[in-house]
């Protein structure tokens, strides 16, 4: 009787022994550091280059903060010029709004000053065929066109405005001139602001004007 109890005995601890063993499973374990979330961004920067009568006067580099644009002094009938607005954005995909603010009444100079407006795709100052009109008219009436705030298009090719690809640089000419026909101008003015906003496209088919 004793020898049966001690063998149960021994089998009894074999087998505690042998499940206590099985618990020990294989593992292996991976440490990921440094896992980020980070919002993208969208960066705008406005170049120009301006002509004053077939001559060069001034020009900057795409920057996210341009000098004043247009700066003519002591126009008279006869002068003409062009600008050449460059804009790029960086980061994502992008539209593009322009928006022309007037900041006084028009005068005698504003209603005589022509001026034409055109995506420049070239960005050489000149219209030609593979550029688009955007205005043309006087400068009393850009307000009518751009005051509310103009949706740019990123590719004319297609029928609806697409957005702008980053890096890449594109252009907006406004060519001027004052007819030598034009009289009492002297001594008028013109002021205005010119704005510029880039708005991410991605998960955004149907921007909205952020002047509105």
């Amino acid at each position: 009787m004793k020898k049966t109890f001690s063998s149960l005995l021994l089998l009894g601890i074999i087998g505690v022994i042998t499940g206590t063993a099985t618990a020990a499973y294989l593992n292996d374990s991976v440490v990921i550091e440094d896992n980020t979330f980070q919002a993208g961004s969208v960066t705008l920067e406005i170049g120009f280059s301006t002509e004053y009568n077939d001559e060069v006067i001034d020009q900057q580099d795409p920057s996210g903060e341009p000098e004043t644009i247009f700066n003519f002094q002591d126009i008279k009938p006869g002068d003409s010029g062009v600008t050449t607005i460059s804009t790029v954005v960086s980061g994502n995909n992008a539209w593009k709004w322009i928006l022309f603010d007037q900041t006084d009444e028009d005068g005698d100079l504003a209603q005589n000053v022509e001026v034409d407006i055109f995506y420049d795709d070239q960005g050489d100052g000149v219209f030609n065929s593979d550029d688009e009109m955007i205005y043309q008219g006087s400068l009393a009436d850009v307000e009518n066109e751009l005051g509310d705030g103009y949706l740019l298009d990123g590719n004319l090719t297609t029928e609806e405005e697409q957005p702008f690809q980053p890096t890449e640089e594109h252009y907006i000419s406004v060519q001027w001139q004052i007819p030598e026909t034009v009289q009492n101008v002297d001594n008028d003015f013109k002021e205005f602001d010119l704005q510029f906003y880039a708005e991410q496209a991605r998960h955004n088919p149907d921007p909205e004007n952020p002047w509105e």
